[in-house]
């Protein structure tokens, strides 16, 4: 299963009440080849975002396990497909950091463990409040083998412990243990909810976010950019190499990608905003 969210129309304006919450599925039987084409995902639900805010509660993850549990009767019952029978249940859950952090009320960069799926990975800020030669280490570690991970197990016991400690604690003191632990509380999410779903092996960062749409590509570009600035190579240097491809035919943008912009296009608003 996969989300993200659709957001027609301006993607500056101030409130766009056009943004849609879609949901698709596919099956991973398909293999990578086949699951790399739009052909092969369907769409399991699309709903206007202001309508998915109104739902009472941390409304982002109820309405994903809603989405979840649509797919329980295919794991008893099966669907007919043609003349066989198909059974089927929410194996991976795919998306991007945002859309995760609201599908399983994790906390994310707000909390004390912007990683859900680390144990002892804490956010540079809170790295700086704790004592020294401890097992944490900060987000900006490069150790990898140094870093304790969650496991579904575990993920799932800090959830119920933070339900129990929910009649316990004051308002600040529970606030405070659900930033610790980097989960919000939400009794009817997915953690919670006895789902047959893993939320750590069954959960994956969507590739196309971590390595291009904000991802490592644009951050050893935008390096890359100063090293070249500091070796006295210009926009026009980079402009004349990037127009040696044969780019695709669908896609010129390559070509013109450092071109100097005409007056006469740009707009009084955009004027104002350049640098």
């Amino acid at each position: 299963m996969y989300n993200d969210e659709i957001a027609p129309g301006d993607q500056l304006q101030h409130h766009n009440a056009r943004k849609t919450q879609a949901f698709y599925y596919s099956f991973l039987e398909f293999g990578a080849d086949a699951l790399s084409s739009e052909f092969l995902w369907f769409t399991l639900s699309a709903t206007r975002s202001d309508d998915v805010s109104e739902i009472n509660g941390l409304s982002f993850g109820t309405f994903a396990k809603a989405q979840m549990m649509s797919f329980e009767p295919w794991s008893s019952t099966g669907f007919q497909c043609g003349s066989i029978i198909i059974w089927a249940k929410v194996k991976l859950f795919v998306a991007d950091e945002s859309a995760i952090k609201f599908t399983l009320d994790v906390k994310g960069a707000s909390g004390n463990l912007p990683c859900f799926k680390c144990r002892n990975c804490l956010s540079k800020k809170t790295f700086a409040k704790t004592r020294p030669n401890s097992d944490l280490l900060s987000i900006t570690d490069i150790d990898y083998e140094a870093f304790l991970k969650h496991d579904d197990n575990s993920l799932k016991a800090n959830a119920q412990f933070l339900a129990e400690q929910k009649s316990v604690l004051k308002k600040i003191q529970f606030e405070k243990l659900q930033t610790s632990l980097g989960l919000n509380y939400n009794p009817d999410g997915i953690i919670l909810s006895g789902l047959d779903f893993m939320p750590i092996s069954g959960t994956c960062y969507d590739p196309q976010h971590v390595l291009l749409v904000n991802g490592v590509f644009n951050s050893e570009v935008g390096q890359l950019i100063v090293v070249l600035k500091s070796m006295k190579i210009t926009i026009s240097d980079m402009a004349s190499f990037f127009q040696s491809f044969n780019w695709p035919f669908q896609s010129k943008s390559g070509n013109n990608l450092f071109d100097h912009r005409s007056n006469s296009s740009i707009t009084d608003k955009e004027k104002n905003t350049q640098c």
